[in-house]
């Protein structure tokens, strides 16, 4: 059993196949165009164990939409990897987001992110919905008082869905 440390340069280059990525715990370093023309990624997670990204790692992602970041490291240089897509929205560990929210750090997360940095989790669910399996991405709020959800779409080739009220015990208050 060998345990994967590094995504390799050019590992997955122009790949128009990936959709949502979940880099695992262990993985400290993603090579030179890892993900690079990669066009069709919406979600991504990195682990808190990420501490390198190469150039271009993430260049020509122009999808991307939801970035999970599992580090407490607020001074990780990975947002100077992201695309610039105005409407990107960061998760962070609970209790954590006051360093991503800091504007003194040069280049600050704020910059790229604004006011869309919310501390809690980023995941797929399945619902089925009058017969019909349907995916949204679910991402949980632990900033409010009230444990909170919102539902992103995530299969778009759907004519009609039916919102479920309730997630487990998250209440959804938006899509």
């Amino acid at each position: 059993e060998y345990s994967v440390k590094t995504i390799s340069y050019d590992a997955f280059i122009n790949n128009t196949e990936l959709v949502r990525v979940i880099i695992p715990e262990g993985v400290d370093s993603i090579g030179n165009n890892a993900f690079a023309g990669c066009s069709t990624i919406r979600f991504i997670e990195f682990p808190s164990t990420i501490r390198y990204f190469g150039q271009n790692a993430f260049a020509g992602c122009s999808s991307m939409d939801f970035v999970s970041v599992n580090s407490s490291n607020a001074d990780l240089n990975l947002r100077n990897y992201l695309p610039n897509n105005q409407s990107m929205t960061l998760y962070v560990p609970e209790g954590r987001s006051g360093g991503y929210k800091d504007v003194n750090l040069e280049n600050s997360w704020k910059t790229k992110f604004g006011d869309r940095i919310y501390e809690g989790k980023m995941e797929i669910k399945s619902f089925e919905i009058n017969g019909l399996e349907m995916k949204f991405v679910c991402a949980t709020n632990k900033n409010s008082s009230n444990n909170k959800a919102t539902l992103y779409t995530y299969d778009t080739d759907i004519s009609f869905v039916e919102i479920p009220s309730k997630i487990y015990t998250y209440t959804v208050v938006g899509i």
